[in-house]
């Protein structure tokens, strides 16, 4: 009899194997989406995610597992700064209850930070073999997760996000608040930038410049319902060129000021979360 809570895949892709120690001077990690799936596991301190519109606690040997397309950002607590490993990959798909938008367990053996560790160790020193060995630790990781959660993990239909326009997504997700130009996005990935332009649109239903442009404003939008920075700071960490901008383009885009928006929404943001993760500026 076939074991139906084994992970049934032979078409994983990892895309990456990241670690964070959330040290930075602006944590700024806005709501967002993927197309694949993402996998963290919490190796110091605790926080929060926030997953659609709910909050979920986690802490140092918590895994989360987030399926494609479902909405999320993290929080640190600032007395116990959050760290974690967190895999890209695609290929897989959550086999449990329909509509099920993510997988919390705990591994209270420490036993799955090996994998994530070492894994991520050898995607980044690229020795003899190192994706053998990196697909080998991820498969372990996902069949040690669907044993613990008695939830089956499949092959999931095949994606076709092209590998630049994913590059690019994931270059202005992580650096919208510098200038970025298409030149530049070109000249990193050694493609033409009509051929740029053109693919990313294809792929995500948006042009670059749109796609840089939401991006910020759902900076500025996080900073105004969980901050008491000034517009004007609001306007230089979301990456647009002065308060001015900011303001015309949420009048354009929202239809309201950013203060108005301030005023509707941070309220009720800060009512939804606890503890100590989202502190305001005073």
């Amino acid at each position: 009899m076939t074991d139906k809570r084994f992970v049934q895949t032979k078409d994983l892709g990892v895309l990456y194997i990241n670690h964070s120690d959330n040290n930075e001077k602006h944590w700024l990690h806005l709501r967002h989406t993927h197309y694949f799936t993402e996998i963290f596991y919490i190796t110091a301190g605790s926080g929060r995610f926030l997953i659609k519109d709910d909050y979920h606690v986690v802490k140092e040997g918590d895994v989360l597992y987030i399926p494609p397309m479902v909405e999320h950002t993290e929080f640190s607590d600032l007395e116990a700064p959050m760290s974690y490993y967190v895999i890209g990959v695609e290929g897989i798909q959550l086999n449990g209850e329909e509509n099920q938008d993510h997988l919390q367990l705990h591994d209270s053996d420490a036993d799955l930070a090996y994998y994530f560790i070492h894994g991520h160790n050898e995607l980044t020193a690229k020795k003899l073999y190192w994706q053998t060995v990196v697909y080998d630790m991820v498969h372990i990781i996902l069949t040690k997760i669907s044993r613990l959660s008695m939830t089956p993990i499949a092959a999931q239909e095949s994606q076709t996000v092209s590998s630049d326009s994913f590059k690019i997504k994931n270059y202005i997700d992580n650096n919208f608040a510098d200038n970025i130009k298409l030149d530049d996005l070109a000249a990193m990935l050694h493609r033409s930038k009509y051929h740029l332009s053109h693919t990313f649109t294809e792929d995500y239903g948006v042009s670059i410049s749109r796609y840089i442009q939401r991006v910020r404003l759902n900076a500025a939008k996080f900073l105004l319902e969980t901050t008491n920075y000034s517009l004007a700071e609001v306007a230089d960490i979301a990456g647009f060129t002065s308060q001015s901008y900011l303001t015309q383009t949420f009048q354009k885009r929202e239809d309201m000021t950013p203060t108005d928006y301030r005023k509707e929404k941070r309220l009720h943001v800060i009512a939804k979360s606890s503890g100590d993760s989202l502190p305001l500026k005073s």
